[in-house]
Order: structure tokens, then C-alpha cells, then sequence
């Protein structure tokens, strides 16, 4: 589970102890005790709430990300909030990636319009030169355009899927470079034929 736990905040002994408890919730929910990493996310958001509107927007993302594996409902509204959160504090950060992962549960829905808005708009807020960040958006615009067919645009994506996977030496080049092979011999099968 990716989470982003480093952000601009004024350090202090609090700080410390909110990314503490930030990364013992990402440790449970790394191991699949996902309403232990909840509960300890609700709390923190109770403490951070008011107080540090930066540590309640990430602590909404990263509730978000928990309540993915436990209810889909619940993660939408806490990502929604944390956009809405992040757009009052001027937040980018967190704001991309709730709508990258609001993005991606779009697509997982089968919304894959409304999906691309969401990541195309995430992508937009992504600092120039991060390659993983962006490499993770491409993912789940591939599997949008896949969704709508357009095979040709999937294609295109999973090139620059490809080139990142080089340049930032990732373990899913293999994986990647499959899945664009794949995309290739539909096209093929279809007449390179697009919507």
C-alpha cells in the first residue's frame, strides 16, 4: 500500500508522533489488519482535526486507502473530503492523490469517463519529474482506456509505462511490458481498429 507521509509541515514533538502513528497504521494495514490500521487512523484523525489541517487532510487520504479493503462507500467520502480539504489549504499533494485514487475507484466501478477526469486532473497536480507518481496515474488511465476500448491510447500509455519502468528501474517491467504486448496483439486482432 503506498502512502505519502512526507509533506511540509512545521516539525515538532507532536509531528513526530503523528507520523508515528501514521506509519504504525500503514504497517497493520500493510499486513492485512486493516481495521486495527482504521482505529488508529480515526484516532489520529480526532487528534489532528482543527489543529493541523495538513495532518487531517493526509490522515483522510490515508483512511481512504484503508477503507478501500474494508468499505468502498467510506473511502469515496473521505477522499472526496480530503480534496475538498486540500483545495481550502492549498494542499496539492494530497489532492492528487485522492483524485488519483477516487480515479482509480471510478475505474475499478467501470466509470471510465469519469475516471479519466479524476486522473487526468491528478496528473496535472503531480511536481514535474515525478516519475512514479505518474507512472501509478498511467496505470489506471490504461485500464480506463481499456475499459472504453480505445486500444490505441492504451498503447501509447503503456509505452511511457514502459520507459519509466527503465528509467526509474522498477520491478514490474516485466509485468508492464506484457500487458503492452497484450494491447499490441489486440490491436492487431482488432485491425488496429479504435473507437
Amino acid at each position: 500500500m503506498e502512502w505519502a507521509v512526507e509533506f511540509a509541515s512545521t516539525k515538532n514533538e507532536g509531528n513526530e508522533r503523528f507520523l508515528r502513528e501514521t506509519l504504525e497504521a500503514k504497517s497493520k494495514a500493510d499486513r492485512g489488519q486493516y481495521g486495527e490500521a482504521a482505529r488508529i487512523l480515526w484516532e489520529l484523525l480526532v487528534q489532528v482535526r482543527q489543529r493541523d489541517p495538513q495532518w487531517e487532510c493526509m490522515t483522510m487520504v490515508h483512511m481512504g486507502k484503508v477503507y478501500r479493503a474494508l468499505r468502498w462507500k467510506i473511502a469515496v467520502q473521505l477522499f472526496e473530503d480530503a480534496v475538498e480539504l486540500a483545495d481550502r489549504i492549498s494542499l496539492d499533494t494530497a489532492k492528487m492523490i485522492a483524485l488519483a485514487e477516487l480515479g482509480e475507484l471510478k475505474c475499478q466501478w467501470g466509470q471510465f469517463k469519469e475516471s479519466l477526469d479524476l486522473l487526468e486532473t491528478a496528473m496535472g497536480l503531480l511536481p514535474e519529474g515525478e516519475l512514479r507518481g505518474r507512472r501509478f496515474i498511467l496505470l489506471d488511465m490504461t485500464v480506463a482506456y481499456e475499459g472504453l476500448n480505445d486500444l490505441a491510447e492504451c498503447e501509447s500509455l503503456l509505452d511511457e509505462v514502459v520507459e519509466i519502468d527503465r528509467k526509474i528501474e522498477t520491478e514490474e517491467l516485466a509485468e508492464d511490458l506484457d500487458h503492452l504486448e497484450r494491447i499490441r496483439a489486440a490491436r492487431a486482432t482488432n485491425g488496429a481498429s479504435t473507437p
